[in-house]
């Protein structure tokens, strides 16, 4: 059995990059969030009608994020569309998309790995809290039993006592975790119900994850299931009871080709003012005049060189280890006359010349070394040199910032050095839109909030940008797809493989 590697440490969310190489195929994890509903509907599950509508009366209270009404499923082979309340989400798992549908005529695409992100994320961030209180002698008002009902998963190699127990009596299973009743499921009879109708209920339901696996053994959609798991110390005991099970005639895909895909806008509006719609340009190779080729862009670092130095050309030249990792290295290993080559070779020498550019090495020394702090005295050291506010100076300097936590923060601001690494991030991102990088650091950003939803996002622009190179061999975004597989593998329930797409 493997051990899930911390994803998410104690409060704020820790990065969520993981070094690795990637399986074959492991990127159509990751798809471009401002694909046109016509260009969806072709990819995705629109020659499918759905085969099965399913109603659920529910009980809860909202505070558990289960409010009392009803539940309505409509299911096809490879995608369902749920409606809870005004909510309206198509999950299309060939695509491996979730789609919000809205009233207005739009929809917002969200990547269907960052709910489960954020299930493993808040799983680990539970069993952290319970090794401190067990270090100090205190036992919490919840156990793993409960973490294990309310996220629905367990993370693989864990150590925390859970013993788990079924008792089946007729069509109606009893779920027993340390010794008390966590869950209750009724399976059903009558027809084999769609594949896509059991991640959906993985991901619309609250179960443990031992009940996920009895779930679909019968076929047929469950008449009734029910939760009973601890918050700190308040109990929560949900249910849903199956009302009706219908052939709905006829229900076509419901992402309709007129939909307006308003993902961009959602970007904005979580991230920065307009950073949706220069993710949109650069995902269409529109920003900045086009994407950047290695040619050009080694004939810009030569200009700036003549222009305004090495210090400029040397800053110039970083965001190029992301743009193209393969290339730029093969290049400079073939020995070939390229300004950018010549600027990493004398790296040393114009460091020891410009305070910017050693400011740049130490600040990465220090985020890379787990001594963030350290970072503060390089950035205020940076103002000797004209080059001391350059984006891309600013971009490492934040990746310090978000490892540092809340000592940091108040160093940098007692310091007078910059203390938003949002800012910073975005900054960087308007001079340089086609590193993937700097999309990946900004999405882990918003992983160490919480915000999987606005992270995934990011994480998606930076998979989809028009860099051939840097697909293939940034370490950033093979970290992600490696934290894809392991997701998909590690968690099935969640997903629909190809196999069972039928």
């Amino acid at each position: 059995m493997t051990v899930w590697p911390r994803l998410i440490f104690l409060l704020p969310v820790g990065a969520l990059l993981a070094a690795g190489s990637a399986p074959a195929g492991a990127q159509d994890w990751f798809g471009d969030p401002f694909a046109t509903a016509e260009a969806l509907r072709e990819q995705g599950g629109a020659s499918q009608a759905a085969r099965l509508v399913l109603r659920y009366a529910t009980s809860g209270d909202d505070r558990s994020g289960q409010p009392a009404g009803d539940l309505v499923i409509w299911v096809a082979s490879a995608w369902a569309h749920v409606e809870r309340g005004s909510r309206r989400t198509l999950y299309d798992f060939r695509l491996r998309r979730v789609l919000e549908l809205r009233d207005d005529g739009t929809f917002v695409s969200r990547s269907m790995l960052s709910d489960v992100t954020f299930r493993v994320g808040e799983r680990q961030n539970r069993s952290a809290l319970t090794e401190v209180l067990r270090g100090k002698g205190a036992t919490g008002p919840m156990d793993a039993c409960d973490a294990e009902t309310e996220l629905g998963l367990a993370i693989p190699g864990s150590k925390e006592p859970a013993a788990v127990e079924i008792k089946q009596s007729g069509m109606t299973m009893t779920l027993e975790c340390n010794g008390r009743v966590i869950g209750v499921l009724e399976t059903g009879f009558g027809e084999k119900a769609p594949p896509a109708l059991w991640p959906t209920l993985a991901r619309e339901m609250t179960m443990h994850p031992a009940l996920q696996t009895r779930l679909a053994e019968g076929g047929a959609a469950p008449r009734r299931l029910e939760a009973s798991f601890r918050r700190a110390s308040q109990r929560k005991a949900l249910s849903w009871r199956l009302v009706s099970a219908e052939d709905p005639m006829t229900l076509p895909y419901p992402l309709t080709a007129n939909l307006v895909n308003a993902t961009a806008a959602s970007i904005n509006e979580a991230a920065a003012p307009g950073l949706g719609d220069l993710a949109t340009e650069a995902v269409a190779g529109r920003a900045l005049g086009g994407p950047p080729t290695l040619a050009g862009r080694d004939a810009e670092v030569a200009r700036l060189e003549k222009q305004k130095g090495a210090a400029a050309a040397a800053l110039a030249t970083w965001p190029a280890l992301n743009m193209f990792p393969v290339q730029l290295a093969q290049w400079c290993q073939s020995g070939a006359k390229s300004a950018m080559c010549d600027s990493l070779r004398t790296l040393g020498s114009t460091a020891a010349k410009d305070a910017a550019v050693q400011a740049l090495l130490d600040i990465t020394k220090a985020e890379q070394s787990h001594r963030p702090s350290d970072a503060i005295a390089a950035m205020l050291a940076a103002r000797a040199s004209h080059n001391g506010d350059h984006p891309v100076l600013g971009a490492s300097f934040a990746l310090a910032l978000q490892g540092g936590g809340v000592e940091m923060h108040k160093q940098a601001e007692a310091a007078g050095v910059p203390t938003d690494p949002k800012a910073l991030h975005v900054r960087a991102l308007q001079a340089y839109p086609y590193n993937p990088a700097y999309w990946t650091d900004l999405g882990d950003y918003f992983a160490r909030s919480y915000d999987l939803a606005t992270a995934y996002a990011l994480y998606d622009v930076a998979f989809s940008l028009p860099m051939r190179d840097a697909q293939r061999g940034n370490l950033a975004l093979s970290g992600k797809r490696e934290l894809a597989a392991r997701l998909a593998r590690d968690f099935p329930a969640f997903f629909l493989d190809a196999g069972r797409q039928q």
